[in-house]
């Protein structure tokens, strides 16, 4: 790597530039925002939005001044790499800000650099610099740069390297290189890696691979004998891949529907009708064993079956049908978590739902979602999966759940308000007391930004 001095005095030159810079936000609130000043910010935001002065464009503006000062202001890097922790899901919004970020050459700069790389923003050949370095988060930099052919041995040793950053990155570098020749390296770390959630992302890259041995399948079913609850999930999804499903994946998936129950069934079920497989009996199977855990399943099995059923986006086949008369039994079930999820789904207005559902699910949902002090983690997911249906009648909620004590609860509101439109009404969130729920929120707002400027 390549080390560059940190820069404590440019960090802030970019936090005002970016703050002042929008030409969104009136000068006070921006200027309240770069100084950190969150009583000051507070009361702005809260005179905007009484004026009617608060927009989307204003309050991105907000949000990326306010990410600004969180990933500038402090001197602890542990504070730093917290936050940007929280600003993965909007990387790309604030990529001027990470991109400065990378002028140090420790840790903060590492994940920087890391965050810009996923992206994107960071080309491979600048990445493929770093391959060298002692720092784990600039080695994972420059090993998810190794796509080229003659990179192949780097790409093996990364995926040996002691750190699971530097692991995650070659299983990038191996997927995105689609050699042949690296398959049996990547079922070792599915079954070898000892970080769970590295042995799933390896399982996950098989399926992706575009050029698979013939017995692929029979070495995935392999794996299921070892594996614990959420890979065997993965195995199956990898086993109904379109380069697997026709090399003996569907054939697996035929035995697990029979030997399989609870989540594990569920998982197999909803991997077996996402396949693209011509064979009735099959899918009529998959269908059957999902309908029955929706019914008569455990707690964890009835809600994962409900969350996963495909319900009909035209029409009504028999198939869809099935799930769809299975998720309205189980709208009316006792078992509130399991009540909720059906009537969310019940009230999506993505799929062909037929009316009279929907408006009964919101209806439900609208009970349900009530401020109560007893159902107050349900009555939040209620008043979310209401803003996902698209009920405006729920926004006082909404911001009232602002104020929140909990941080998730917060949280929640904000990314329900961002599913309404909404997302400039929480923008007080940006003056919260807690860095993460303000850092986390100006991401919310950032992200509904984007997507507003697509639709124009």
């Amino acid at each position: 790597m390549k080390p560059v001095s940190s820069s404590r005095g440019a960090l802030r030159s970019l936090a005002l530039s970016v703050a002042l810079g929008t030409g969104c936000a009136p000068t006070a609130m921006m200027h309240a925002a770069k100084d950190g000043d969150r009583a000051a910010l507070g009361r702005a935001i809260a005179a905007a939005e009484t004026g009617g002065h608060l927009g989307i464009g204003t309050a991105a503006g907000l949000a990326r001044a306010v990410v600004a000062r969180e990933l500038s202001a402090r001197e602890e890097p542990a504070y730093t790499l917290e936050r940007l922790h929280d600003v993965r899901a909007c990387a790309l919004d604030v990529n001027d800000v990470l991109a400065e970020l990378t002028r140090r050459d420790d840790a903060v700069g590492g994940e920087a650099a890391l965050e810009r790389v996923e992206t994107g923003a960071l080309g491979d050949g600048a990445a493929r610099d770093h391959a060298a370095s002692s720092d784990d988060r600039w080695r994972a930099v420059g090993v998810w740069g190794m796509t080229r052919a003659r990179d192949r041995e780097a790409r093996l040793q990364g995926l040996r390297d002691g750190s699971p950053l530097v692991r995650r990155s070659a299983l990038h570098a191996i997927l995105a290189s689609d050699d042949p020749a690296d398959v049996d390296a990547v079922l070792e770390a599915a079954q070898k890696d000892p970080v769970p959630l590295l042995r799933s992302t390896a399982v996950r890259a098989l399926a992706r691979m575009g050029t698979l041995p013939d017995g692929i399948a029979n070495r995935l079913r392999d794996l299921w004998t070892s594996a614990d609850e959420p890979l065997r999930g993965d195995l199956a999804y990898a086993l109904a891949a379109p380069n697997v499903l026709q090399r003996g994946g569907q054939e697996a998936l035929t035995h697990l529907l029979a030997t399989t129950k609870g989540n594990e069934a569920v998982s197999v079920a909803a991997a077996a009708l996402s396949a693209r497989a011509d064979d009735p009996a099959f899918r009529a199977s998959a269908v059957a064993r999902l309908a029955s855990e929706i019914t008569d399943g455990g707690h964890r099995a009835r809600i994962h079956a409900i969350a996963v059923a495909p319900l009909p986006a035209r029409g009504h086949d028999a198939e869809t049908k099935t799930l769809l008369e299975a998720v309205r039994a189980a709208s009316r079930a006792e078992d509130l978590d399991v009540r909720i999820g059906a009537l969310g789904r019940l009230a999506d207005t993505r799929r062909g739902v037929p009316w009279s559902d929907r408006a009964a699910a919101i209806a439900s949902l609208e009970e349900l979602a009530a401020p109560s002090e007893s159902t107050s983690l349900r009555g939040s997911r209620a008043r979310l999966l209401l803003a996902e249906a698209g009920d405006r009648r729920v926004q006082a909620w909404l911001e009232a759940d602002l104020r929140a004590k909990d941080a998730d609860a917060r949280l929640s509101a904000a990314e329900a308000l961002a599913a309404l439109e909404r997302a400039s009404r929480a923008a007080p969130l940006l003056a919260d007391d807690d860095p993460s729920v303000r850092t986390r929120a100006a991401c919310t707002i950032l992200l509904a930004s984007r997507w507003k400027e697509r639709e124009r």
